[in-house]
């Protein structure tokens, strides 16, 4: 999405939204899952616009890696020290292969590159809809990593 700065140009925003869900044995799931919803635009003179909130969900996974749905909203500062409004339902799908990486004794890390589809509002504004890839940064990914 292009974000419009003070001199009339345009830069290209980032949005990251990752969710996150911890829990230790014998649970197996997390009573308060979180996503992370994170913005930042950078002008070419230098002045960022940036807001970043961890946001209670609802996440949603398939066995494997195959999927992850995250929906959810709340409220997130700016950098400026303002408060918005911000929801957000994200579907990451998987497109690659299962890799499994051992960490060492009783560690290790699933993933799957992946890719990301959804609704982002920021202020009842409609920021994302639909696909949306960062085309200069990695693949989303759907992981897992556990310790025992």
């Amino acid at each position: 999405m292009p974000h419009p700065c003070a001199d009339g140009s345009t830069v290209q925003e980032t949005l990251l939204v990752q969710s996150t869900r911890d829990h230790d044995a014998p649970d197996t799931e997390d009573a308060d899952p979180t996503t992370r919803v994170q913005f930042l635009a950078v002008c070419p003179d230098g002045i960022s616009f940036s807001w970043a909130g961890f946001l209670p969900s609802t996440i949603t996974s398939a066995a494997n890696l195959k999927s992850v749905h995250t929906v959810g909203s709340g409220t997130v500062r700016d950098n400026s020290g303002g408060l918005h409004a911000v929801s957000f339902d994200v579907t990451f799908i998987a497109v690659g292969p299962l890799m499994t990486e051992v960490n060492g004794p009783g560690s290790k890390r699933m993933q799957r590159e992946a890719t990301a589809t959804g609704q982002v509002t920021f202020d009842g504004n409609l920021i994302v809809n639909g696909a949306n890839n960062h085309p200069t940064r990695p693949a989303p990914f759907i992981r897992v990593d556990t310790e025992r």
